[in-house]
């Protein structure tokens, strides 16, 4: 019978910076009959390759899908049946159903086996921050938020709101906290700046015109994105990009010097007590 590797899977993943290592298993470890269109693990999967896409695929997840997690996901090899089913229970507290929960790990596949007391502190700051509907909304739309810290994840919320004027609907249902905060940045302020981007109050906005769609705004590329304002060029977006990013820089230094202050003011104090109670 004669074989041949699916060129659909070899390009359903392209290699970053961060799974260069792994992706040769996506394209090799599947051998696809032309007759038949079932795939066959090929030997050149390790044993624990194997038994972590079984795993996988007993959970519900396609071989095809399996397979590409792991090769973006190595850490899954490590990953028992019991640590999946585990994942599933958590992923279930909060609400999702069991396809939100496939749906959720396949695009998110680093939430499988992290710990359950950070999954949920991050679900429940969600909530508080933008209302328990939402919040659940933005887990399942955006489910790398259960990941992040809350401080970066309370500088996106807090941006969209007070600078973009955003209702905290569209920010739980746009992804838009998956993005970079320098990224948003970027794009906003230059909209911003422009003059094609205004604040608007999201309850008195009658007659004013709209602003660009959070789509256009922050999911297209840049040419794209671009070619919204008329008069501007990409050479001007991108000086403006490197403009946001000294700001940020500067803002990250002026931080560090303002708790390195504050650890010296301290150990001054110290040491003047020590003083006076020597005396």
């Amino acid at each position: 019978m004669h074989r041949i590797v699916s060129k659909v899977l070899v390009d359903l993943h392209r290699p970053g910076r961060h799974n260069c290592k792994y992706f040769y298993p996506v394209g090799q470890c599947l051998n696809f009959s032309a007759e038949s269109g079932q795939a066959d693990l090929n030997p050149r999967l390790t044993p624990r390759e194997s038994q972590a896409v079984q795993n996988l695929t007993s959970a519900g997840f396609s071989q095809r899908r399996s397979l590409a997690m792991l090769s973006q996901h190595p850490h899954l090899v490590s990953c028992s049946p019991k640590v999946i089913e585990h994942t599933f229970h958590v992923l279930q507290s909060f609400g999702f159903k069991s396809e939100e929960i496939k749906s959720a790990l396949a695009v998110e596949p680093r939430i499988i086996g992290q710990n359950s007391k950070r999954l949920k502190n991050s679900f429940v700051y969600l909530m508080r921050e933008l209302g328990k509907h939402n919040g659940q909304v933005a887990a399942r739309t955006t489910p790398s938020v259960l990941l992040d810290n809350a401080i970066s994840t309370s500088e996106k919320i807090d941006y969209c709101i007070v600078e973009m004027r955003l209702p905290k609907p569209v920010i739980a249902k746009s992804q838009i906290l998956k993005l970079d905060l320098d990224f948003i940045r970027s794009r906003h302020g230059f909209a911003y700046r422009s003059g094609y981007y205004k604040k608007i109050d999201p309850k008195n906005h009658e007659g004013v015109p709209q602003n660009p769609s959070v789509s256009n705004l922050l999911f297209s590329s840049d040419k794209d994105f671009v070619s919204q304002f008329k008069g501007l060029s990409m050479e001007e977006y991108l000086v403006f990009e490197d403009m946001i990013s000294a700001e940020r820089r500067q803002e990250n230094i002026n931080e560090e010097k303002d708790e390195d202050d504050e650890y010296s003011d301290e150990e001054d104090d110290d040491q003047l007590s020590n003083s006076y109670s020597k005396k």
